[in-house]
């Protein structure tokens, strides 16, 4: 994955210079002609991204050698899109990506391929709850998938839609383990960010993550400073598993057990277990489905 966004085009957005047409060579892409009419930065952008693809030609037989370039020009189009005002552009841009690629059978399956390693892999510099959902909505509206890929994509728009980045998260009650009631809204308060993990006591790989978290001593550092705290939470009702490995971590943690409320209601939306999320003091969503790299440097 590239980690250097393009921010050339952003800038040439900015100073409205942009609307010389350029070429990638082997993907056949041309940029569109911004229209001289459109001075201001937003609406540049928008027009950009909204017609981004109408001049992309792959071919068919040449996707693997054309996927390099073809990155390339895909990031060059997310580097545009966060000077974009409204959703409808990125939406119709993706929509255009969609039409374009599903005209080449080879093309379609590597770019969707490339789209969720950008915009939903935890390690992307580049991951949007925003854009991904854009592109979710564009693709379930250009009818080309099959049965069994519009009920992915129709849930995948619904987990995605709930706790983005950015809004304040779901609020939850739960209990800890002397027996208190507590609510994620106060916990959060309590420090400058809060690393919430959701785990369950029997997940082998939970216990591997929260041992890393517990033996790293910037994330105890930043704790004692009280920049960061640590919430893990059990959506279940084994009451005395949990109690146990509460037990095996650092009395600074707060751990609390929601007894299957969170899943019952399907309030947060779990990928992966653990899940990882950062909240803020203010109880919104600073990043979500995060690597445990992340929470323990």
């Amino acid at each position: 994955m590239k980690k250097i966004i393009n921010l050339s085009i952003a800038g040439m957005l900015i100073a409205g210079a942009y609307g010389t047409p350029g070429q990638a060579r082997n993907v056949g892409y041309e940029f569109p002609t911004i229209p001289s009419t459109l001075t201001a930065p937003g609406e540049r952008a928008g027009y950009l991204i909204a017609h981004y693809w109408d001049n992309l030609n792959f071919s068919p037989s040449e996707m693997e050698e054309e996927q390099k370039e073809f990155e390339q020009v895909f990031v060059d189009f997310l580097s545009v899109m966060p000077y974009v005002t409204s959703d409808q552009p990125i939406e119709e841009g993706f929509a255009g990506l969609i039409k374009t690629a599903e005209n080449s059978k080879n093309a379609a399956p590597e770019v969707r391929e490339i789209v969720e390693t950008y915009l939903c892999n935890a390690d992307s510099p580049m991951r949007s709850d925003r854009h991904y959902l854009a592109y979710l909505r564009a693709l379930a509206a250009a009818g080309t998938l099959t049965e069994t890929e519009r009920y992915r994509v129709a849930d995948r728009i619904e987990m995605t839609s709930k706790n983005m980045t950015g809004e304040p998260a779901t609020d939850f009650t739960f209990e800890t383990p002397d027996g208190k009631e507590e609510t994620l809204k106060r916990a959060v308060t309590a420090s400058e960010e809060t690393v919430v993990i959701f785990f369950d006591p029997d997940c082998e790989n939970c216990t591997e993550v929260m041992d890393l978290m517990a033996g790293s001593g910037v994330l105890a550092e930043k704790i004692a400073r009280g920049e960061r705290g640590v919430l893990a939470i059990y959506s279940g009702d084994d009451h005395e598993a949990w109690r146990r490995k509460t037990r095996r971590y650092p009395e600074n943690w707060i751990f609390g057990i929601n007894r299957e409320e969170i899943e019952e209601n399907d309030l947060y939306y779990f990928p992966t277990m653990p899940t990882i999320y950062l909240i803020g003091r203010d109880g919104k969503i600073i990043d979500k489905e995060l690597p445990p790299s992340c929470v323990v440097e």
